[in-house]
């Protein structure tokens, strides 16, 4: 059974993998990895829910670093844990089953339309 009707050639493999490599040098270092996976996943025929689910995945498992790193340190506040939990879980189903209600052409455009914007907001400096 098939669940993505994707044809995937060894040069297209190959872009993703070098995609993933850059993504997550560049998450390391500075953040906003998915700015590069993104439009990879797109280009490579996923369907945009598809590439964001992917992208989330992916993202899930930096921040489960993170968490571990701050357990560590003991830099957790757990009185926001409390609330934090059960609202980001909320806010992600609500937010994933609103992006399966658009046509895949539209969340394309969207995507497309907002990566500048990412772009721009990861380039300004931080303090």
């Amino acid at each position: 059974m098939e669940l993505l009707n994707i044809d995937l050639s060894v040069w297209v493999l190959g872009a993703l993998i070098f995609a993933c490599f850059v993504a997550g040098f560049i998450d390391s270092v500075a953040g906003g990895g998915g700015l590069i996976l993104l439009p990879s996943f797109i280009l490579a025929g996923l369907p945009p829910q598809v590439a964001l689910g992917q992208g989330k995945l992916v993202s899930t498992f930096g921040t489960l670093a993170a968490i571990r790193n701050f357990v560590k340190n003991k830099k957790v506040i757990w009185k926001v844990v409390a609330t934090g939990i059960p609202s980001g879980l909320l806010g992600s189903y609500f937010g994933a089953e609103m992006i399966l209600m658009f046509e895949p052409e539209v969340v394309a455009k969207i995507i497309i339309g907002l990566l500048p914007f990412g772009i721009m907001l990861s380039l300004l400096p931080k303090k």
